[in-house]
């Protein structure tokens, strides 16, 4: 299968402090390993590790989507996750409200930026924004994919862990 890789830009400038990229990887889907997005993720400084990366703020990730997806598939593998890592709960339920104002289709191409402050999360498609506040949901939040349950291969490359 060819893996097709798209280049990020190694700091992001959004009104916060400068932020570096820690790492990326594909999200894959089914048992034929379909690529389904690329995240990256954006620190204060880089880090491989969890524990500390949980103290960063703010942080952000990056998802530039590699094919078509109905939101409610999106939604589906979000409320999976949360579950997963016990995150699911009144907040996450009215987070994913929010973001579907922001979020209602995802195309192939679609990049949605995912900022996480101390308190809150903001999600942006390039155009339209929703900020959601929650103390325990962004702290939280990197858990989706750096989690003890997460996808390994996810969580290498957004640790920047050598594959090889």
């Amino acid at each position: 299968m060819i893996k097709i890789f798209f280049i990020f830009p190694i700091l992001l400038f959004a009104n916060y402090p400068k932020l570096q990229l820690n790492g990326s990887g594909i999200r894959e889907a089914t048992v034929f390993n379909i690529d389904v997005y690329k995240a990256s993720l954006y620190l204060p400084r880089k880090s491989k590790n969890v524990t500390e990366i949980a103290s960063m703020f703010p942080k952000r990730v990056t998802m530039r989507f590699l094919r078509d997806i109905p939101y409610d598939k999106f939604e589906e593998s979000i409320v999976k996750s949360f579950k997963k890592h016990s995150m699911y709960n009144e907040d996450s339920k009215k987070l994913l409200k929010s973001w579907k104002k922001v979020v209602s289709k995802i195309n192939e191409g679609t990049i949605l930026d995912l900022l996480v402050g101390k308190n809150s999360i903001s999600i942006t498609n390039g155009k339209q924004k929703s900020t959601f506040v929650s103390d325990q949901l962004a702290k939280d939040f990197h858990l989706l994919w750096l989690g003890s349950k997460s996808n390994l291969s996810m969580k290498n490359g957004l640790l920047g862990i050598d594959r090889n």
